[in-house]
């Protein structure tokens, strides 16, 4: 019983306090277990977060956990430090952009790599969706819907994601051009701004060395 509740609910550790770490974890405590918080600046580490001690990302090996959500837009910084302590990239996740898979977890880092990604819906949404996702996929174009424009099929891409109040239209559009749906993601209209959607539905302490920015 003890370990089928231990699959259920796994033990995250949040890599990041501030707005995107704080968003991250109101998230994900209510899927899983969140048992520390990293930050790399020393006049947080030992506080509490959310309830939860923040630690140096250097205590990674004392601390029992299944997998990291990297909370910041400096993901691929953070990614490497921990790379550099040992962690394994299958245990990282991306907790730095709005999308996120159909459970409601960050997806793995490892799966993000390298996507060239379409962002369709209205002008404006798309425009605020490139933002929040620069620097976690390659965003090759956005497609405006209320612009003429070639037909999705055309452009070479992995991922296509809708940044649209009206999701369900923009989705029958795009199978209807022959876009597949394993290749569609849906990105909720508020999450611009931070982690919120889903598929389809869906250091050092010593003064003189500088701690990283992120």
């Amino acid at each position: 019983m003890k370990r089928a509740a231990a699959a259920a609910h796994p033990r995250v550790i949040v890599f990041g306090s501030g707005q995107g770490g704080r968003a991250a974890f109101r998230r994900l405590s209510k899927l899983c277990r969140v048992v520390a918080v990293f930050d790399n600046n020393p006049e947080v580490q030992g506080r509490r977060f959310c309830g939860v001690r923040i630690h140096a990302p250097e205590e990674v090996s004392r601390l029992k956990f299944d997998w990291i959500c990297l909370a910041s837009i400096y993901r691929d910084e953070m990614a490497g430090q921990l790379l550099g302590l040992g962690v394994p990239l299958y245990r990282l996740r991306d907790g730095s952009t709005a999308v996120w898979d159909p459970s409601g977890l960050p997806r793995p880092l490892s799966e993000w790599a390298c996507r060239r990604t379409v962002i369709v819906g209205p002008l404006e949404t798309c425009r605020q969706a490139a933002k929040s996702l620069a620097g976690s996929l390659d965003i090759v174009a956005t497609q405006a819907s209320d612009a003429a424009a070639a037909p999705l099929r055309r452009r070479e891409a992995d991922l296509y994601v809708i940044a649209s109040p009206e999701p369900q239209r923009e989705l029958e559009r795009l199978m209807s051009e022959g876009i597949p749906l394993d290749a569609i993601e849906v990105l909720a209209p508020e999450s611009a701004a931070g982690p919120s959607g889903g598929r389809r539905s869906r250091q050092t302490s010593h003064v003189a060395r500088k701690s990283p920015r992120y």
